[in-house]
């Protein structure tokens, strides 16, 4: 899925993905994110150390490529897609009327 601006799938469509809860897009969205940037940091941990430079001069981690699509759109993508497994906590069920 290619991305024009960020409400691109709609939140409203995404929520549906998750009974409706915004509460649970947030959640899940960004604990996947988070897994994501923790897979990529995994992946290059050797180049941490190293750092680049962009053209102002400022440094940033080289794992970090500006190119690449963001943790938090993938996510998006991926619970799009229908590729998350999404575990409700206990007290989601206990909360809808």
């Amino acid at each position: 899925m290619e991305y024009k601006a960020m409400n691109r799938p709609a939140v409203a469509k995404l929520a549906e993905k998750v009974d409706g809860c915004r509460y649970m897009l947030v959640t899940v969205v960004s604990k996947r994110a988070r897994q994501i940037t923790q897979e990529e940091f995994d992946k290059h941990a050797k180049f941490v150390a190293e750092r680049s430079t962009d053209r102002n001069g400022n440094s940033a981690p080289a794992f970090l490529n500006k190119n690449e699509v963001k943790p938090v759109a993938k996510a998006v993508d991926e619970l799009w897609n229908d590729e998350l497994d999404i575990e409700y906590p206990p007290e989601f069920s206990q909360n809808k009327i």
